[in-house]
């Protein structure tokens, strides 16, 4: 399983849009992946629906925490919330 993670330290940035652009380029050049978002902020639940939404997209359409993306299989991309990338990278 490969983990893209698409992060930023500021919120209002373009993560959701750019994790799924990524996830659906991926699933157009023939590659399965799941799209998801971390839990951790106001935005978690509504970002995690919309993935749900899009089609050709696999998504589980709620926040994941960092075991539950152990248990995905596949490629996935993943949005973290906003926050130290240096602290998600560490965790």
């Amino acid at each position: 399983m490969s983990v893209l993670i698409v992060a930023s330290s500021e919120p209002r940035t373009g993560r959701s849009l750019l994790a799924a652009a990524i996830a659906y380029r991926m699933g157009r050049a023939g590659t399965p992946v799941t799209l998801a978002r971390l839990a951790g902020d106001d935005s978690a639940a509504a970002d995690a629906a919309t993935f749900a939404q899009l089609d050709s997209i696999i998504s589980p359409g709620k926040p994941l925490t960092a075991g539950d993306v152990k248990a995905l299989s596949g490629d996935v991309v993943l949005e973290a919330s906003p926050g130290s990338v240096k602290a998600l990278v560490e965790s």
